[in-house]
C-alpha cells in the first residue's frame, strides 16, 4: 500500500511539471531576458566592428539572425519591449565602400565579417547616427501607429540609411511594412518611413510606389478605389464604343 501512494505522489508530481512545462510562452519568447532591444544590439555590434571600421556609421539593422532574410524575428511584445531574438548590423565606413556586418542570436554575436559594399565611399550627413540609433525601433513604431498604421499586421521593419525607395534615399530612416485587408474586401499594402534622426513620418507609398496620404484614411482610400474603377470602367466602355479596342485593352492592362 505504501509503495502504491508513492507511486501515484511521483506520478502526481511528474504530471503537474509537464502542466508547468506546456504553460511557457510562444518559441520567440517574450521575457525580458529574451533577444536585444534595437539599441543593444546597435551597441553590441558597435563593440565588435567599432574599432574595425575607424569612421563607422549604423548603416542598416534589420529584426532577424538572417542577413537575407525576409521575416522579423520580433517578439510578441515588440511594440512595449523594443526587442527582437536576432538582429543582423551593418557598420558603413565613411572614408571608404566597406562594410562590417554583425549577426546577433539572442544576446550574443554569432558572426562577424568585413565586406565591401560599394567601390567609392558614399556622402554621408554629420548627424548620422554612429553607435547607435537616435530613433529605437519602438519609437518609430509609435509613431507610426499615430499615423493610422495596424503594427498587427506588420510584415517586416529595418532601419537603414539607403533604403531603396526613390523618394527616401540616402537618409537615416526606419521603415515598416504592412499587409491588410480592408473592409471591402481589398488588399492594402504599404510602407511608412520614418525619419531616423527626429522620430517623424516623412511619407508612405502603396505596393504601386504611389505616394499615400498620412495619417492614413481608410475609408478615404476605399473610396478613392471606388471612384478610380468606375472612371476606368467608362473609359473602357467609351473606347469599345468608340472603335478603339486597342485602347480598351491598355486600360485593362492599366487597371490590372
Amino acid at each position: 500500500m505504501r509503495s502504491r501512494r508513492l507511486f501515484a505522489l511521483v506520478v502526481g508530481m511528474c504530471l503537474l511539471s509537464s502542466s508547468l512545462i506546456g504553460c511557457s510562452g510562444p518559441a520567440g519568447g517574450s521575457s525580458p531576458g529574451d533577444g536585444l532591444t534595437s539599441i543593444e544590439a546597435a551597441e553590441l555590434a558597435w563593440k565588435r566592428g567599432g574599432s574595425v571600421v575607424e569612421q563607422a556609421v549604423l548603416w542598416r539593422m534589420i529584426p532577424s539572425s538572417d542577413k537575407k532574410a525576409t521575416t522579423t524575428q520580433l517578439l510578441n511584445d515588440w511594440q512595449q519591449s523594443d526587442r527582437s531574438a536576432g538582429w543582423v548590423v551593418w557598420l558603413a565606413d565613411r572614408a571608404s565602400g566597406d562594410w562590417f556586418i554583425v549577426a546577433i542570436r539572442g544576446t550574443k554575436v554569432v558572426d562577424s565579417n568585413l565586406g565591401t559594399r560599394a567601390w567609392t565611399a558614399t556622402p554621408m550627413g554629420s548627424d548620422w547616427p554612429d553607435e547607435r540609433p537616435a530613433v529605437s525601433m519602438k519609437e518609430a513604431a509609435e509613431e507610426a501607429k499615430a499615423q493610422g498604421v495596424d503594427l498587427s499586421t506588420i510584415t517586416w521593419t529595418e532601419f537603414a540609411c539607403d533604403y531603396p525607395a526613390s523618394d527616401f534615399r540616402n537618409r537615416p530612416l526606419w521603415v515598416i511594412a504592412c499587409s491588410e485587408t480592408l473592409d471591402s474586401g481589398a488588399a492594402l499594402n504599404y510602407r511608412i518611413f520614418i525619419d531616423g534622426i527626429t522620430g517623424t513620418a516623412i511619407g508612405a507609398i502603396n505596393e504601386r510606389d504611389e505616394k499615400m496620404t498620412l495619417p492614413i484614411d481608410r475609408d478615404a482610400l476605399q473610396q478613392k478605389r471606388a471612384d478610380t474603377h468606375e472612371a476606368d470602367l467608362r473609359e473602357f466602355f467609351a473606347s469599345i464604343g468608340q472603335g478603339r479596342p486597342e485602347d480598351a485593352v491598355r486600360q485593362l492592362a492599366h487597371e490590372a
